[in-house]
């Protein structure tokens, strides 16, 4: 059945607890918000002072929000806007049959949603749209000064924490889709490309609008910016169209999206970047797959490529960009030409990781085109075509037969005009020849290649035996308030799936998830977990913690860690303790730490990977701390992972601003590390006594202590770090005793000043 004369769905609402019999009033915060923004028939002007919510009485459209509370009080309440309820808007329609245009009515939808802080939410269906859908996260208000000379109203940067951009679709049925009309206007010029949907962070208090080829200087404070579970087809006759256009800092993500680009200019512009990511996405045509600069360390994990008619990838950024666990299917070569970038060392470089490339036809150019010579980085690569994989400083490099080859590591070093310096250093010895080793043929690429580095399905709220932690008979507040302690953990106890709804949980002692606990909430932004003030262990105590085994399924996701320290009492409170092992999965946590001004200095292990710890870890992110040097005891640790044995990865690793070493890894074997971004800190990652572990893709503004490295490996074998320096490091280059790595092995020791393209210690 076509999507046009498809049948309504007969639950327009799609909320699995509508014909609940709990009475789940709507919060304060949300009456209140939603009052004021979806109630008005024009967009809502700024408030003139900086508040959160606008008084109920200011709302210009009660009716209209009584309707929406009537309709679905239990959505609203869990922090959920079904954009459905906007039919009928003024006339405009939510049509889910894809027969009337969507377009106006879902733009009001998505920005009272941001406004009132909650997650546009689309049901299933095929929702038509003949313009884009502009997706701006607020970053300037209108506020009145009462002091000072600036005294009177003003615009001023705002960072509206929770008041963010979200999209995310139905977990029923299938997937929503966004599709284009055929032949939409202003869709059909590929040097000035229009997205279906751009979602971005305002970086000009004029700006309420901007093109995908200018949104890259909006990422960074598009922080926990969500595009999840919806699909998009960009019609017929667009040629200028694209799918999703999305940039973003710390918190953002693309997840479970599936893009139609046939006959449209790409599928996706730009991407989320540092602590952030893309996972679990697909591109069907296009001239490109993804097109454009990377934001910091961007990376795809998951990602499917078929049928491009130009290039998969066209990325000319200042960064390094990752694929891992990628598919590319393309009928002529190259699926990537790297661009020109003058900044750094880092910039344009790229790696790919247990990925698979096949060129389905015979040309006999190279799969990879890097004669400008920039850093490469392939490791457990499968690659089917006639020519060679890759053409790296003008040579053509690992020859291809039409069969499947195996490569097993190659690095490339960036070309001698390259700003800075960067050779590979093995087992202590430093080269300026690339690093190569060949598997030879094989019969097919491994079928887990992607599998296993993204999920199968995420929980939703909508899960039948998904337990909200507001129901009666668990009864937690998420006031910010109430102590939640006991209902929290009476609800993992007794349930195997818990959600936390839109809210801030007070706890005043350590939650500990089971064995086969899924514990997660509606997004980051809004379902925060924070300790009383009044708590005060006498030794490490975590906020969460997990049992010890290493068989655990332990699901962590979409929550935020809220740490107060306003005095001494409240240091030795931390955020997670995990134990869960390969099977389990962290996604989509962040956390956000209380500046203080008292003395002493915070010597806690934030995040602690110990025991039978590992599994998978997505877009992790600890950066929102104010220690500075005199703050913080040589002790802190924003992560630190040991005495472990079972396989860990991270998926974006970003710990940020601190006065001591911000992650170290001791006594630990099998983790990988891809794709870091740092700033500031003394050291960033530091490794002692450790096995196997690799560091793939290293980028920011870090900056090391007089006489220390960024990176610090101390008698550890079997290690491997790629594109380490460049970027990072490019201020403080003119300092003799700055390092971008430090070896101490066998009573020796390496300081490197100059960026690395490979370093390797086997």
């Amino acid at each position: 059945m076509t999507a046009g004369n498809r049948k309504a769905p007969t639950n327009r609402l799609a909320y699995p607890r509508l014909t609940d019999t709990r009475t789940h009033a709507v919060s304060g915060l949300c009456l209140l918000a939603l009052a004021a923004t979806c109630c008005t028939a024009a967009p809502a002007k700024e408030s003139e002072t900086i508040q959160d919510v606008l008084p109920l009485e200011q709302a210009q459209d009660k009716a209209w929000f009584k309707t929406i509370h009537a309709r679905n009080p239990a959505a609203l309440a869990d922090g959920f806007l079904d954009v459905t309820l906007y039919d009928g808007w003024q006339g405009h329609s939510v049509d889910p049959t894809g027969t009337r245009d969507s377009t106006q009515a879902l733009q009001k939808a998505i920005v009272d949603a941001r406004d009132a802080a909650l997650v546009a939410f689309f049901p299933e269906g095929t929702y038509l749209v003949s313009d884009t859908l502009n997706c701006m996260k607020r970053g300037w208000r209108m506020v009145t000064l009462r002091r000072g000379k600036s005294k009177g109203k003003r615009e001023v940067a705002s960072n509206e924490k929770h008041k963010v951009i979200v999209l995310i679709g139905s977990t029923k049925g299938k997937r929503p889709l966004l599709k284009l009309r055929d032949n939409a206007p202003g869709f059909n010029n590929k040097e000035d490309p229009k997205p279906v949907v751009i979602v971005w962070n305002q970086s000009q208090p004029d700006r309420t609008s901007i093109p995908c080829k200018d949104a890259t200087i909006a990422h960074g404070n598009g922080f926990n910016m969500v595009f999840r579970g919806i699909d998009i087809d960009i019609g017929r006759a667009n040629p200028g169209a694209v799918g999703l256009c999305m940039t973003g800092a710390q918190g953002a993500s693309i997840e479970d999206v599936k893009v139609n680009a046939t006959g449209g200019f790409a599928g996706f512009y730009y991407m989320p970047g540092a602590g952030a990511g893309t996972a679990h996405i697909e591109v069907i045509g296009g001239d490109y797959g993804f097109y454009g600069a990377g934001t910091p360390c961007g990376h795809i994990v998951a990602g499917i490529f078929r049928d491009q008619t130009i290039r998969s990838i066209h990325s000319y950024g200042a960064w390094h960009i990752g694929f891992v666990g990628c598919r590319f299917v393309k009928n002529e070569a190259p699926i990537l030409t790297l661009q020109e970038c003058d900044w750094n060392t880092v910039g344009g470089s790229v790696f790919f990781k247990d990925c698979s490339i096949e060129i389905t036809g015979d040309d006999p150019k190279p799969v990879i085109d890097n004669g400008l010579g920039k850093m490469v980085y392939l490791k457990d690569v499968y690659v089917k075509a006639a020519g060679h994989l890759i053409r790296d400083r003008q040579t053509d490099r690992i020859p291809c037969d039409g069969q499947w080859t195996h490569v097993r590591e190659f690095a490339s070093l960036p070309s001698p005009k390259s700003r800075h310096k960067s050779d590979v250093l093995v087992n202590g010895t430093r080269t300026t020849e690339p690093w190569l080793e060949v598997g030879g043929s094989v019969s097919a690429p491994p079928a887990d290649l992607l599998s296993r580095h993204v999920w199968t399905e995420l929980p939703s709220f909508e899960d039948a035996d998904a337990k909200n932690v507001k129901d009666p008979d668990i009864a937690a507040k998420g006031d910010g308030k109430t102590d939640d302690t006991q209902a929290l953990q009476k609800a993992i106890d007794a349930h195997r799936k818990v959600f936390l709804p839109k809210g801030t949980y007070r706890i005043s002692g350590t939650l500990t998830l089971k064995k086969d606990t899924v514990f997660f909430g509606s997004t980051k932004a809004h379902a925060i977990i924070t300790n009383d003030e009044n708590w005060h262990p006498p030794v490490e105590s975590p906020m969460i913690t997990t049992v010890d085994d290493a068989e655990a399924t332990t699901f962590l996701g979409n929550i935020q860690f809220h740490l107060c320290q306003h005095t001494p009492a409240n240091d030795k409170v931390t955020m997670l303790h995990w134990r869960a092992g390969r099977h389990s999965m962290v996604k989509s946590t962040q956390d956000q730490k209380d500046p203080f001004e008292r003395k002493g200095k915070t010597a806690a292990r934030f995040y602690r990977i110990s025991g039978n710890g590992g599994g998978r870890w997505y877009f992790w992110t600890s950066y929102q701390g104010r220690f500075r040097v005199g703050e913080t005891s040589e002790k802190l640790r924003y992560m630190l992972i040991e005495n472990t044995r079972e396989p860990l990865t991270f998926y974006g690793f970003n710990p940020e601003h601190s006065g001591a070493a911000l992650a170290e890894i001791r006594n630990a074997k099998n983790i990988d590390i891809l794709n870091t971004k740092v700033e500031q800190g003394h050291i960033s990652i530091e490794i002692f006594d450790s096995e196997n572990i690799n560091i793939i893709g290293f980028g920011g503004h870090a900056k090391s202590r007089p006489g220390r490295g960024v990176i610090e490996i101390n008698n550890s074998r079997n290690i491997t770090a790629w594109s380490v320096g460049g970027s990072a490091f490019k201020a403080e280059q003119k300092e003799k005793d700055f390092y971008c790595l430090v070896e101490r092995f066998g009573g020796k020791e390496i300081p490197v000043p100059d960026a690395l393209s490979l370093y390797k210690r086997q």
